[in-house]
């Protein structure tokens, strides 16, 4: 949904906004077994707290991003942040 609009008011290009969605999805996948391994080694309820504390920094660093690095940087936190949950 807001693809389009990133692109016309940051002017990234198609391949760009791909590489975003495939950092995240690569991130996401291979932090799924690490934050498995947290859990059960620190409890749920404790992994929880730092994922959303990151998830929600992750997703402030999205909202002030405005370069292609910075996006990816928060793209890289996000998948970090989210893959627990």
């Amino acid at each position: 949904m807001a693809t389009p609009e990133i692109i016309k008011d940051l002017g990234f290009s198609k391949t760009e906004i791909g590489l975003l969605g495939a950092i995240f999805s690569w991130v996401y996948a291979s932090m799924q077994l690490p934050a498995g391994w947290f859990i059960d080694k620190c409890g749920a309820k404790r992994v929880y707290f730092v994922s959303i504390i990151l998830w929600s920094v992750a997703t402030a660093l999205t909202g002030m991003a405005n370069t292609l690095v910075m996006f990816i940087i928060a793209r890289i936190f996000l998948g970090i942040g989210e893959a627990p949950t």
